[in-house]
């Protein structure tokens, strides 16, 4: 039972694995990923659930390619996130029914454990012609909130997950197996997570560096979070020594941050884009011992 890519598994497998691999094996995971979420939002296309681990980007690439679909095809497109009823879930899908119109459904895990969301799903997801959503069970509380009970759904929905889902074939699956796994049979599943700790640095490396993707033409990684760098006065001192400009600060300051978390990387509770983040503002506000208190406030 694992999230993690299975292809990046056997990779990260082999004894004498060299940098370029590692970053070319990364690249084709993340383009990959926005190919599935691409191939979801196609006419034609399934249903997903996205697995992984927490703080990798799952909701970023979604984001993107849900948002790009929307503003190409002019469609509404949503998304939902935490506690989550299954009348509110019946709610969203009615407001998101129509044809090419997508519902991304973030870390809301308690769908996949609810028997009522899970029969919901299932409904509307099921593959059969002028698919038929009904749940006159609460009509008393949809009617309230301007919901019919009973439609026709032509969307699709994006499930993103932290929680680790069994997908293997089980002689005695568990109660929570039998239940998801009419849900399985009608999505898309890509597993987002990384092998370990250090394919998680190289992947926030990665796209600290502006790295041009391989796989697909024009495509450049990025970490949005470093528009948020602000440069203070030692900063310019020392690039102004190098002839550096404004973009070139905040690189190098991204670089020593990318760094820092690649040294301390056994010694940190979660290395992750988040990780980057809250780095980077520890330092716009403490940049003379933003190090010292990263790790008190990041460490195990």
């Amino acid at each position: 039972m694992s999230y993690v890519d299975h292809r990046l598994a056997d990779i990260a497998s082999k004894k004498s694995l060299s940098k370029k691999a590692k970053r070319d094996a990364l690249d084709k995971h993340y383009i990959m990923f926005r190919k599935f979420v691409g191939m979801t939002c196609r006419e034609g296309g399934k249903s997903m659930i996205v697995n992984g681990n927490a703080g990798m980007g799952k909701t970023e690439f979604t984001n993107d390619v849900v948002k790009e679909h929307a503003q190409k095809k002019r469609i509404k497109c949503g998304k939902i996130s935490g506690t989550l009823s299954s009348v509110m879930l019946f709610e969203n899908l009615y407001h998101h029914r129509k044809k090419g119109q997508i519902l991304i459904v973030d870390d809301t895990d308690k769908i996949l454990e609810d028997t009522e969301s899970l029969e919901i799903l299932k409904a509307a997801l099921d593959t059969k012609e002028d698919n038929i959503v009904d749940w006159s069970k609460y009509s008393v509380a949809l009617k309230k909130r301007n919901v019919q009970t009973k439609f026709a759904y032509e969307g699709k929905i994006i499930i993103i997950t932290n929680k680790m889902l069994r997908t293997a074939p089980d002689d005695q699956p568990t109660v929570t197996q039998q239940r998801i796994e009419p849900l399985m049979s009608r999505v898309h599943y890509f597993r987002a997570g990384l092998p370990d700790t250090s394919w998680k640095v190289e992947a926030i490396r990665m796209f600290a560096e502006g790295y041009e993707s391989k796989f697909e033409d024009g495509y450049k990684y990025q970490l949005r979070c470093a528009d948020d760098i602000e440069l203070h006065d030692g900063d310019r001192k020392t690039s102004a020594r190098k002839g550096g400009s404004p973009t070139l600060d905040r690189q190098r300051v991204l670089d020593e941050i990318v760094d820092w978390i690649s040294d301390n990387a056994d010694d940190l509770r979660e290395v992750s884009f988040r990780t980057v983040a809250k780095l980077i503002q520890i330092r716009n506000l403490e940049p003379l011992m933003w190090q010292d208190m990263a790790m008190v406030d990041l460490g195990i």
